[in-house]
Formats: structure tokens, sequence, C-alpha cells
């Protein structure tokens, strides 16, 4: 009985709820959603975040690093490895706008001599001041202060530090040991400031 009922619907009637389905999108996956703005792709993202300058602040008799954002002095969105050129360039030379009990432990007269931004990696190499003078504390924080900047457009970014083109195995008189590539998990767990 079911079968002579389907065959008595007119194709006329058939074709139109078809056509109405095919119309009216049948589905949300054939739908087209506008808006006016647009969804900025992670690219996009990452770009128009601002980089961070790592300083060291002293709080309860312990060491810490704070970020301070960079505003950008270009116009025009940067990608991340001119964000963080610029960034490392202020703490470098020291134009942070530090406010008071927050302080930078890098050697004065340390330069950024290159920087490359890869994937997940960055790649920083510093003029030899970098590697003069200070005791373990010093040492560590100037370490944490590179690796935090260098991962302020992204957390989990493995940082590989060389001085005058060679990589950094060991810091200071006191030979603090650094294994790389170095992330801030890494630091933490490695380093206790």
């Amino acid at each position: 009985m079911q079968q002579q009922l389907l065959c008595r619907i007119p194709r006329g009637v058939i074709a139109g709820v078809v056509t109405l389905a095919l119309v009216t999108g049948c589905g949300r996956e054939n739908q087209t959603v506008t808006n006016n703005t647009p969804t900025p792709s992670p690219v996009q993202q990452e770009q128009q975040q601002t980089a961070q300058v790592y300083l060291v602040e002293a709080q309860d008799n312990k060491i810490q690093l704070v970020g301070r954002p960079v505003a950008s002095t270009k116009t025009t969105n940067q990608n991340p490895k001119e964000s963080l050129e610029e960034a490392f360039n202020r703490l470098l030379s020291g134009s942070t706008g530090a406010d008071a009990g927050v302080s930078s432990s890098i050697p004065q007269g340390t330069k950024l001599r290159s920087l490359a931004v890869k994937n997940d990696t960055v790649s920083v190499d510093l003029s030899k001041e970098f590697t003069s003078g200070g005791g373990t504390a010093s040492m560590q924080s100037r370490l944490g202060q590179v690796i935090y900047t260098a991962t302020s457009l992204n957390p989990k970014a493995k940082v590989y530090i060389s001085v005058e083109g060679k990589p950094l195995t060991e810091l200071g008189g006191e030979g603090l040991t650094i294994d790389q590539p170095m992330t801030r998990q890494s630091f933490d767990a490695d380093f206790q400031l």
C-alpha cells in the first residue's frame, strides 16, 4: 500500500521539494555566513601581537622576570622577526621605560648581532659583552631575559642563543651550562631565580 502511495505523488511535487531543498541549502555546510569583520588567520593574529621585553624585579627576596610591552614605532603590522628585533634593540639599549625596582641584568654594550624566526624557533646572536661580569644570579637573570623576550610572541618557541656567531654552551666564570635549544619551560626547570 505504501508503494502505491509513493508512486501516486506527482513528479512535479517531488521536483519542487528537491529544488526547494537545494535553493535553501538543506544543510549548514553549504551556507555562506557573511559579516563585516573577517576572522584573522593565525599568522595575522601572531603579527598583531605585541612583543615584550623582560626585565628583572626583586620582590620578597626573590628575583622574577616581568614583561613590558613594546609599542612599535612602525605604523604597519610587523612580522614576528621585526617585532622581536625591535624588542631586543630596546632591551639592549636600556630604553624600555622600566619603572622603579625593575632593571636589566644584561651588561651594557651588549648588541643584537642577528635574529632569525623560523616556525617555532628563534635564533638570537649577541655580542661578546653578553658574557661579561656578574655572578650566578646575574647570569641566570640575563639568560632568562633573552629567552623570555625571544618567546614573547610564541611562549612555546625554542630559542637558540649564540655569542659572536658561536653557540652559547657555558655562561660566566662559574660555568652555567646551557643546553640548547632552550624554552621557557626548560629555563624554569633548570634555573631558579
